[in-house]
């Protein structure tokens, strides 16, 4: 290492070598302490951040296998409808039988968000056996996942806040006008 000349272009300063920068960064940390208190501190406060990162990761965990069980349900409830037909190759499976087994998901008598989980279950599923060449074409893009119900909130104004509200603008100059 050297100086660079960059504030004096004159500088006579000689080279340092690395092994000789090494010893003084040794000698000037060697002179450095850290308080105890700072140090049970900073111990205490990783102990902290190390506990919360194992529930967090045992949250992940049970959720995951929570997710594993049910997919793994509804997959099971879908082979087990084409077993009772006689279907016992997935890869027979056609468009025309995905519509009947569409078509009896549908009939139950859930939420439609149960209804959605169970089939777009199933697109996945022949997603993946497409995406990994265990048949030749997804059949399943003929099933119809119902989309996610959207719900306007309930209760926000009253009829007489709303009936507030339209007499707030002036109706008597343009920007009351645009805003009524």
């Amino acid at each position: 290492y050297h100086c660079s000349k960059k504030y004096n272009p004159v500088c006579k300063q000689p080279y340092v070598t690395e092994k000789s920068l090494m010893e003084q960064f040794d000698q000037i940390l060697g002179t450095l302490t850290i308080p105890q208190d700072f140090i049970n501190w900073t111990l205490q406060r990783l102990r902290e951040q190390n506990e919360q990162e194992i529930q967090n990761r045992d949250s992940i965990n049970n959720n995951l296998q929570i997710t594993l069980n049910s997919v793994t349900g509804r997959l099971n409830k879908f082979i087990a409808f084409f077993k009772a037909q006689g279907i016992e190759n997935v890869s027979l499976i056609g468009r025309e039988h995905l519509v009947k087994y569409q078509d009896a998901v549908m009939a139950e008598n859930k939420s439609v968000l149960t209804k959605r989980d169970e089939l777009m279950a199933i697109a996945l599923f022949f997603k993946f056996l497409e995406t990994y060449e265990y048949i030749k074409e997804n059949p399943a893009l003929v099933i119809d996942v119902p989309k996610k119900p959207f719900h306007l909130p309930r209760d926000i104004l009253g009829e007489h806040e709303i009936a507030y509200l339209l007499r707030l603008p002036d109706q008597h100059d343009l920007i009351g006008v645009r805003d009524f």
